[in-house]
């Protein structure tokens, strides 16, 4: 969890002196930056939207999971939270090996709520599919829908192919995109809610009938688990992590001190911090 290091690194060092007078960070706190090695960076104030720091954040990148928070803004903005949503043999069939899913079944019916926990709570790839498939017919329109609205955030590099994250050669962004867009996330009072979540357990449905049988998911933002001391952050209000192979790891996290809400995107890290 290199990632979580390096977030807790910039949040513990920056929220508590960080000054609205002065609405910047002066040299000395610059500094502390160096110490991180990832590859590209951004911190900002999300309600005066001043960035604060940057590091290659026009480079093309591959976002990994973090795609799941465009999923959820579109979802939100197209669907009730207690629409029905059935889970089709495509959703559930299509995660590679060794991709996190929610062990949905074909068939399967749950809300749209349920599958917005379980996408973003333990990163569930079939959930996302199952919530792509319900707004955009399949997952090739909601890909459009979604590059659709993310130009409309303002985003001038960003290519989605899927709702997940699934790492393909042409789905990408870059982390000043990824700002935008998690800018836009935490406007929204559910998305600001789930990514606090640290544990969820997917109720009764209509392939899981029995109470042994229900499936309990853990939040993989050790930052906000306050039972993981090496990791949690006080002033951390919720995020998104994200890896692949090619991505390496990624992570947005939001995080309040005194009225001040700040964003982190760390991406492409694959080293702890210096010293």
């Amino acid at each position: 969890m290199n990632h979580a290091k390096i977030i807790i690194f910039i949040l513990n060092c920056l929220i508590p002196i960080y000054s609205l007078a002065e609405n910047e960070i002066i040299q000395e706190e610059k500094d502390i930056f160096e110490k991180i090695t990832a590859e590209n960076l951004i911190l900002a104030e999300t309600n005066s939207e001043r960035i604060l720091y940057q590091r290659n954040v026009d480079k093309k990148i591959y976002p990994a999971s973090l795609t799941k928070l465009m999923t959820a803004i579109l979802v939100l903005e197209n669907c009730e939270l207690d629409e029905i949503v059935t889970v089709s043999e495509k959703a559930v069939f299509s995660i590679p090996s060794g991709y996190v899913n929610a062990n949905l079944q074909v068939g399967e019916e749950l809300t749209v709520e349920d599958l917005l926990y379980v996408m973003l709570i333990p990163s569930a790839n079939d959930a996302a599919n199952a919530l792509a498939e319900h707004v955009g017919g399949n997952i090739e329109s909601f890909s459009t829908m979604m590059n659709t609205r993310a130009k409309e955030l303002g985003c001038t590099g960003t290519n989605f192919t899927n709702p997940s994250g699934l790492h393909e050669k042409e789905h990408y962004t870059t982390t000043r995109d990824l700002y935008l867009i998690s800018k836009e996330a935490i406007t929204k009072p559910i998305i600001k809610k789930i990514i606090k979540t640290t544990k969820y357990t997917l109720p009764e449905t209509n392939k899981y009938t029995d109470i042994k049988s229900r499936r309990y998911f853990i939040s993989t933002n050790y930052m906000i688990r306050d039972n993981l001391d090496k990791y949690y952050c006080d002033y951390c209000i919720g995020g998104k992590t994200g890896y692949t192979k090619e991505a390496k790891n990624c992570v947005i996290e939001y995080a309040e001190k005194d009225g001040v809400e700040l964003v982190a995107i760390v991406m492409g890290e694959t080293a702890s911090v210096k010293g």
